[in-house]
């Protein structure tokens, strides 16, 4: 529950870090270059907390079709448009509902040929995956069924997932907590 004091007590702190340089959040409050998934991570957790931050500091990474990590980066990162659509979906209005959708053709576009969304920062697909699952319950059930279906079908024998032949805790994670997440939408 967002109320819950010891939730606040994190959006708390996550909006102190979000006013400390520049708005937006960088990896750490000593390293004062924002990026934008580390910052629209922080959007979606502040809001979700009640905070209801400004959404400047994300409209900075947009790039005309997609969100960028950094200001001057070559190529666009699969996990910051996943994080941006989490972000951006649940906010009223226009410009956040028109990026959403740009968002999630631009997704559609950099889907693979095995029709996986794989990210340059993460070897591992369940980690994509995982949070592609987050990002398209409750927005688009074609594309959530897609990647629902990696996960189960990736699922090893222990119960874990890991993409690279032993179940890993962190993929684990991700992957428990997207089914959750997709399970949590399909009750609403």
């Amino acid at each position: 529950d967002p109320r819950h004091p010891s939730v606040q007590t994190i959006a708390h702190s996550v909006e102190a870090s979000w006013h400390l340089n520049q708005p937006g959040l960088s990896y750490s409050d000593t390293f004062e270059v924002n990026d934008g998934d580390d910052t629209l991570v922080g959007f979606t957790v502040l809001n979700w907390a009640g905070r209801l931050p400004s959404d400047e500091p994300v409209l900075g990474f947009w790039d005309g079709d997609h969100f960028r990590s950094y200001l001057d980066e070559r190529s666009a990162s699969v996990s910051v448009n996943l994080h941006a659509l989490s972000a951006l979906r649940g906010q009223p209005g226009t410009p956040h509902l028109d990026l959403a959708r740009q968002v999630t053709r631009w997704l559609v576009d950099h889907t693979g040929s095995d029709g996986l969304l794989h990210d340059k920062w993460h070897l591992s697909p369940c980690y994509s995956v995982a949070h592609a699952v987050a990002a398209f319950a409750g927005w688009d059930d074609r594309l959530l069924k897609r990647h629902l279906d990696f996960l189960l079908d990736h699922q090893r024998p222990d119960g874990g997932w890991g993409w690279f032949g032993t179940s890993t805790l962190e993929e684990t994670a991700h992957c428990v907590l997207a089914l959750e997440q997709a399970l949590r939408s399909a009750r609403l």
